[in-house]
């Protein structure tokens, strides 16, 4: 199938949205093989028909194609390579057999976490869950333990983090308008705008990700969608990121309402490159990556235009993404040789948690009644969709992937799906919820 401009609006842009897209698209009736195919490996034959079936529509139909996709977009999109550095440190196993019988009333009735992950309709891939340094609990139904897959929206919390440590350096007041940083937003509705309003999806623009806006193939976001891929817009102009960033227009003042938009955070990650004057996956790979002891190199998706696709398209194994949860924890030292998340932002991100804001878009109230009905969050911050009044933090990605971290319980439970919505967000609520916080 085409890329046209209208097959991208309708589909959200399955590379650039967030837990939204689950209302983007309906998944198909029947995948036509379950995820643990890809335990295997793809045969040749498949990947040719896979590589040749490609297109956002089939990704989103969370079949063959997406599990395909999922595991080997480097084959379909341009990508750099952040290598990891230094000695691999193995983490610690110390398996709790009790997790796999955590239940929630989810989807499919009421399941413990070992059934849901054998259930074929679950499409989930991997799930891990490391606490105070051990991992406690490991599968993989529908992957390999080397396989990189795609972190979709969980990247987001990574530019982020990056403006957070230059907030610490005093390189970045948050507080101060974001066009003093870019002045290529001077004049436009941009201007004026507090650096913490862009990052907590709160800047009162028309680039809102809603699914009336993706189908409006004139909308920002939509537009947004054609220029992360390189194609037309509406209008038969090949336009880029920028073109799009200053297109958006206000139609409320910022800091009134959650209004999810992943246009937000490619700003952020040209904030941070016009800061440090050097590419985002340069600054990505000095501050976070060669720090950490993982065990794979990183992958990003970069656009033809050199634009690092920083509101979704990080990929790497499973333990790598635990490993980066595990940078909010104080077990950090277990996953990284030296600090990489600073106390002050970790304070910073509970702290400058938005109540007040949270219920007034769409996904904060998606968030409540879908993703945690049994114990809900009351805020979203710094690009997490979910900040608990316990402090726990969660970051949705689309097509089911998800990073829950707990800094007071030494908590993370990372995994990673072919399916627009999952059950696991209950899941580790729910184990976070077993563990208590532990006495000083």
């Amino acid at each position: 199938m085409r890329l046209t401009p209208m097959v991208i609006a309708a589909l959200g842009a399955l590379a650039v949205t967030g837990a939204l897209a689950a209302d983007a698209a309906k998944p198909a009736a029947a995948p036509i093989a379950p995820v643990s195919i890809a335990r295997d490996g793809f045969a040749p034959k498949d990947t040719y028909l896979y590589l040749k079936n490609y297109s956002y529509e089939e990704v989103l139909k969370s079949g063959d194609v997406a599990l395909f996709f999922l595991l080997n977009a480097n084959n379909k999109l341009f990508t750099a390579t952040i290598p990891r550095s230094g000695n691999v440190v193995m983490l610690n196993k110390r398996l709790d057999a009790s997790i796999g019988g955590v239940k929630v009333k989810g989807e499919f009735g009421e399941l413990p976490l070992s059934q849901f992950l054998a259930d074929p309709r679950s499409r989930a891939q991997s799930v891990i869950v490391i606490h105070q340094g051990n991992v406690v609990f490991e599968e993989y139904p529908g992957m390999r333990d080397f396989d990189s897959h795609v972190w979709m929206s969980v990247t987001k919390t990574v530019p982020a983090l990056l403006l957070g440590q230059l907030a610490e350096e005093g390189k970045l007041d948050v507080k101060r308008p974001i066009d003093s940083y870019l002045p290529q937003l001077r004049g436009s509705d941009w201007a004026g705008i507090p650096v913490q309003d862009v990052l907590d999806m709160a800047t009162g623009l028309d680039n809102v990700e809603t699914q009336e806006a993706r189908l409006n193939p004139r909308s920002v976001i939509a537009r947004h969608n054609y220029a992360a891929n390189g194609v037309p817009n509406a209008d038969g102009k090949i336009e880029s990121a920028m073109d799009v960033i200053l297109a958006s227009r206000r139609v409320k003042a910022p800091g009134q309402a959650f209004d999810y938009s992943s246009v937000n955070t490619v700003l952020l990650g040209l904030l941070a490159e016009a800061i440090e004057n050097k590419r985002w996956t340069e600054i990505f790979r000095e501050r976070v990556w060669s720090k950490m002891t993982g065990e794979g190199d990183a992958l990003m998706n970069v656009a033809s235009d050199g634009v690092a696709h920083v509101e979704g398209m990080m990929m790497t194994r499973l333990r790598d993404l635990g490993r980066y949860g595990m940078l909010y924890t104080p077990s950090w030292r277990m996953a990284a040789r030296e600090k990489v998340v600073p106390d002050a932002y970790l304070r910073r991100i509970t702290a400058d948690a938005r109540k007040d804001i949270y219920l007034k878009g769409e996904l904060g109230t998606r968030m409540v009644e879908k993703y945690f009905p049994a114990s809900p969050p009351m805020a979203n911050s710094w690009q997490w969709d979910a900040i608990f009044a316990d402090g726990d933090m969660y970051k949705a990605g689309t097509m089911g992937q998800g990073l829950y971290v707990s800094t007071r319980k030494d908590l993370v439970v990372a995994w990673f799906s072919t399916r627009l919505f999952t059950d696991l967000t209950q899941y580790a609520r729910a184990i976070a919820l077993k563990y208590t916080q532990p006495k000083r």
